[in-house]
């Protein structure tokens, strides 16, 4: 059974609008989206807050959100150290490959695998990853180095 409550009064969200939840104390004919869900949770609202917006209890919020709360509080933290985060995962595969592993690859794996690497490598380098010529002949430069106007 659902509880319905009074209307918080929460100035950061437009109490006009009544919010409901889908999978949740069997009230699956009045959906919302988690999305909206985790916006007043980014907004710093409580669970009781969001649970009284829509209706339910803040245990409801709370077991409807129970499956994003790692990732609710652990993405500041995952977008600030996004790059080194990559890093060390790259630097794992990189050095679980085996010689053994490298030859079992379909040549054109292998190919396909050192371009990508050597473009990598380039672009950490501060290198140009494009080919300069193609690049030169869309912007007009002549074979001699020259500019022309078409």
């Amino acid at each position: 059974m659902v509880k319905k409550t009074e209307e918080p009064t929460v100035e950061a969200i437009d109490n006009t609008e009544k919010l409901t939840l889908d999978t949740v104390d069997d009230s699956s004919d009045k959906p919302v989206s988690i999305e909206r869900l985790l916006e007043y949770r980014k907004r710093g609202l409580s669970y009781a807050e969001i649970g009284k917006m829509a209706g339910v209890s803040k245990q409801a919020i709370h077991q409807r959100l129970a499956p994003y709360r790692d990732a609710i509080e652990n993405l500041p933290a995952f977008k600030e150290h996004r790059a080194d985060l990559f890093a060390v995962q790259q630097s794992r595969l990189l050095n679980s490959l085996t010689d053994k592993d490298i030859k079992r690859m379909a040549p054109v794996s292998r190919v396909v695998s050192a371009g990508i690497l050597y473009d990598k490598e380039r672009l950490e380098s501060g290198k140009s990853t494009a080919n300069q010529a193609i690049i030169c002949r869309w912007i007009g430069e002549n074979d001699d180095g020259s500019f022309s106007d078409d």
